[in-house]
């Protein structure tokens, strides 16, 4: 879990935390517009912004995961496969989306940091979020 956490920390201390990569814009989603009040969709807002920064910790954890402990990647990879299952559909931590990425073969066999890598299949995530 701590490989999770400090990616969190990694992009509050960069300034990054909560905002997209440059030239994405963060326009309000279907769930967030179809709700009634401007309230509702503060909170809608705010679980989309959640469930990015979830899944770029998760796959930043994982990334280093490869790196360092490689024959353990795949059981960390099904744990949070696990741990994610009964997430409600786009909700808060509902990364299920990112983690499917992750299970390519390619997923992290570049060179660069975690953060790196993780921003890379990140931002491809991002496209269909």
């Amino acid at each position: 879990m701590t490989a999770h956490e400090i990616p969190h920390c990694q992009r509050h201390r960069s300034g990054a935390f909560a905002s997209l990569p440059g030239g994405r814009a963060d326009k309000p989603d279907v769930i967030e517009t179809s709700q009634p009040t401007a309230e509702l969709q503060a909170m809608a807002h705010e679980m989309r912004v959640t469930r990015r920064e979830e899944a770029f910790a998760d796959l930043a954890g994982l990334a280093w995961t490869h790196a360092h402990h490689p024959d353990q990647f795949a059981q960390v990879l099904s744990w949070f496969d696990a741990a994610r299952a009964d997430e409600t559909p786009r909700g808060f931590h509902d990364t299920r989306h990112w983690l499917g990425l992750a299970h390519t073969a390619d997923a992290f066999s570049g060179s660069g940091s975690p953060f790196d890598q993780a921003d890379a299949l990140w931002q491809l995530g991002l496209r269909d979020d």
